[in-house]
């Protein structure tokens, strides 16, 4: 349950997310949480899924993107290489060590020591887990181009590859249960990485906030623009609320009014009976 975005502007990128948490012992929107960590001095992570993922994520990205500035291929490479090593590693501590294996000698050794049944089982338990994680890798290359990276759980059941998907081409991408919505209303806004970067961070949040008719999508907005060698800039939710909801607020779909109920009250129809 979450809506995160990310969206390219001339020279910066949006960052929106809420701060809506949800489990069997938690749910609510802490002021504390931000759904978003910069992993690198020049990229950025946004999360979507199980909420004991973001810390162990931020963690193992900054371990993974070296220092330096990083071409769009080597973000895509340490996306797709983090994300395959946790899960080999929660599947292992999962489902191979109890059986006495890590996953070398499960996969060397256990199908000559194992029954067929029992080797199976641990397979398929194993290869039918899920990650439950969204995420979305944003950030600037060594010449200052902004890019956008998705990454989902697997990209192909039978071989189990963390492949990540870029969106640098239309300009931004969402992630949660609110995603579909936001993005709907950035492209029915036509966003797009030639715009400005203030109409862009509108739009963003707009799309948020249109989100949040669906389900698990909180109120509370966060909103962050990185710059490429600039520090980012930080609009505080009570901010949002006050300047950039009110203007979106104004700007959702309206009702019929009286004189367009007039209007197709006097529509004239046919029957249907000479069909």
């Amino acid at each position: 349950m979450t809506c995160c975005i990310a969206a390219l502007s001339r020279d910066a990128i949006v960052l929106v997310s809420d701060k809506m948490i949800g489990s069997s012992l938690i749910q609510g929107e802490p002021q504390g949480l931000l759904k978003m960590a910069r992993i690198h001095k020049d990229w950025w992570a946004l999360f979507a899924g199980r909420v004991d993922l973001p810390g162990d994520f931020t963690d193992r990205f900054r371990k993974a993107f070296p220092p330096g500035a990083l071409s769009l291929s080597n973000v895509d490479a340490y996306l797709s290489t983090t994300m395959t090593e946790k899960w080999l590693s929660d599947t292992e501590r999962r489902y191979l060590l109890p059986e006495g294996y890590d996953s070398a000698r499960f996969r060397d050794e256990a199908p000559k020591k194992m029954t067929d049944a029992v080797y199976q089982e641990v397979r398929d338990n194993r290869n039918a887990y899920d990650l439950d994680a969204a995420i979305v890798v944003a950030g600037f290359d060594g010449e200052g181009t902004g890019h956008i990276l998705s990454c989902y759980g697997y990209d192909d059941i039978d071989h189990k590859k963390f492949v990540p998907a870029n969106h640098d081409m239309t300009g931004y991408y969402a992630i949660g249960t609110g995603a579909a919505t936001a993005m709907w209303m950035m492209s029915y806004k036509d966003v797009g990485p030639q715009m400005k970067t203030p109409a862009v961070a509108f739009y963003a949040v707009e799309g948020k906030y249109y989100a949040e008719l669906g389900q698990g999508v909180g109120e509370c907005t966060d909103l962050i623009v990185i710059r490429h060698c600039r520090p980012a800039l930080l609009y505080n939710t009570r901010l949002v609320d006050k300047v950039f909801i009110p203007i979106a607020k104004k700007l959702r779909p309206r009702k019929l009014t009286r004189k367009q109920r007039r209007k197709i009250n006097r529509v004239k129809t046919t029957t249907s009976d000479g069909w």
